[in-house]
């Protein structure tokens, strides 16, 4: 059950943080050419996967440990 929760809860969660980053791409709100945009488009994606790490050590410790 904890692993679904986690299936759920990051695959929603990237399936909006997708939609919002395509949305921003679309309409010209961040360009890529730009660093300070490539720097804060990639601290998002970064986030979510350092996010998405930390909560998956958790659950696998609380699991096996």
């Amino acid at each position: 059950m904890h692993w679904t929760i986690f299936i759920y809860h990051f695959g929603i969660g990237g399936l909006i943080l997708g939609l919002g980053l395509a949305t921003i791409l679309a309409t010209g709100a961040c360009r890529l050419a730009s660093q300070k945009d490539r720097l804060w488009f990639g601290s998002l994606i970064g986030g979510y996967l350092w996010l998405a790490a930390i909560y998956f050590f958790w659950i696998h410790a609380s699991l096996h440990f």
